[in-house]
């Protein structure tokens, strides 16, 4: 069942005209018919509404391959607490969290690649007199600082849409089967980067030091198999 009849269903069921529910999404009766019609869909915000007018889960009105309403979230139980259920003004206030945290996060990866512009710029990294190079491999890091940026950001900003509709490796299963993973992956990370900043400031080899970074990269899925496997055992 597709969203547009799934809406129509709901609100027969509550007994809502397509006036009365426009009146509570505060939005036109052609919105309304629209939606039913499946010649729009309602964005995120409306979503959430719907849901908690009709008292589904957003996976329910979401998902096609849903055919019958989830129970409301209140009343699912999970070792033996009832689950507080998200209003419209809880999720958007998570997501205006989020994309603060997301920018934050970023901006800090981002600071961290830039660090090392100062001292190339400088001559620390490759002789004063080789001006070029100087401006070439700044010009590299802030490009990459540019794009790590914009990467961390949307991925940041993406976990936290799949959080709130509990997508991916977010829904309640998943996360409580998780819940312990990734410290090992956490303190590869650590051991890298202070082996990194302990070989670059003892050598002052900031020119070829970084390259630990990318090779790191390469071997945290290995890292992440490791730690898979231990925790089965």
């Amino acid at each position: 069942m597709i969203l547009a009849d799934k809406i129509i269903e709901l609100r027969k069921k509550a007994g809502l005209s397509q006036d009365e529910l426009a009146e509570q999404m505060d939005v036109s009766r052609q919105s309304v018919s629209k939606w039913e019609g499946a010649q729009s869909v309602p964005d995120l915000n409306k979503i959430l509404k719907l849901s908690e007018i009709f008292g589904v889960s957003i996976d329910y009105l979401l998902k096609d391959d849903f055919e019958k309403p989830a129970p409301e979230i209140s009343e699912i139980i999970t070792d033996s607490k009832p689950l507080r259920r998200v209003s419209m003004e809880d999720a958007n206030k998570f997501l205006a969290v989020n994309e603060r945290s997301a920018f934050k996060i970023a901006s800090g990866v981002a600071l961290c690649i830039l660090s090392v512009v100062p001292s190339t710029l400088t001559g620390a990294i490759f002789p004063k007199d080789d001006f070029l190079n100087c401006i070439g491999a700044s010009t590299v890091f802030i490009m990459v600082a540019g794009g790590i940026f914009l990467i961390v950001r949307a991925n940041s900003t993406k976990k936290g849409f799949s959080k709130l509709l509990e997508e991916d490796g977010f829904t309640r299963e998943k996360k409580s089967k998780e819940k312990e993973n990734g410290v090992i992956v956490g303190s590869y990370w650590l051991i890298v980067t202070a082996g990194y900043l302990a070989y670059s400031f003892i050598t002052s080899n900031w020119g070829k030091s970084w390259i630990v970074f990318p090779v790191a990269a390469l071997l945290t899925p290995i890292v992440h198999n490791i730690e898979k496997k231990i925790k089965s055992k």
